[in-house]
């Protein structure tokens, strides 16, 4: 039987296209998010859909969507707040992206050039998958995320000039970083399956 075509089909698109569609719709996801589902005070969310889709990204469009990736991120963060840290954050954003599908490659005796691409819709792969992104494809933003957001001094609280308190108290590094972990690892859960079931060979 022949098989059938992806909608997206990676051999068809040329890297610079991988590249900005990556990048716009991580960004569309992303504000999505943002807007609708942060958490208090703002520097994460329930659900992260653009880790999903990053990490589908990560195992159809190579290197040019791993870097778009990191574009998107880092274009999404400057949007709500320009500073230094949006850099290692969105590199951070594909480089988990890609190490996770390196990890689950590696596991299912892929390499990253296997060709035809691995079956990701075989109940196998696809739990091997969101198991490699849950665990190695949303730990490192949950690292560096919080981190940066501290040296930024975004996690110290605020005081006025008679020592009271600004504002709600920040959460504190751990809590922040727990929540970061866990958005990222749920949108991997919902967006992941999204992807590969729409997009993936029918």
């Amino acid at each position: 039987m022949a098989r059938g075509r992806d909608p997206v089909d990676v051999l068809t698109i040329s890297p610079r296209l991988r590249f900005l569609l990556a990048a716009s719709v991580y960004m569309i996801l992303a504000r999505f998010a943002a807007e609708a589902l942060a958490l208090p005070p703002g520097y994460s969310t329930s659900l992260w859909p653009a880790a999903g889709w990053a990490l589908w990204v990560a195992t159809k469009f190579g290197i040019p969507g791993l870097l778009g990736i990191a574009c998107g991120s880092i274009a999404n963060n400057t949007y709500a707040d320009p500073s230094w840290f949006n850099v290692p954050i969105g590199v951070c954003a594909g480089l988990q992206a890609g190490a996770a599908t390196l990890l689950w490659r590696a596991a299912t005796a892929y390499t990253w050039s296997a060709k035809p691409a691995p079956p990701i819709k075989e109940p196998m792969c696809l739990g091997a998958l969101l198991f490699a992104g849950i665990t190695t494809g949303a730990v490192p933003c949950a690292v560096v995320g919080p981190s940066m957001l501290k040296l930024s001094g975004k996690l110290d609280p605020v005081f006025d000039s008679y020592g009271a308190l600004v504002g709600a108290l920040p959460p504190n590094w751990a809590h922040q970083s727990f929540n970061w972990w866990f958005g990222d690892a749920l949108g991997i859960a919902v967006m992941l399956p999204l992807c590969v079931f729409l997009l993936e060979e029918k």
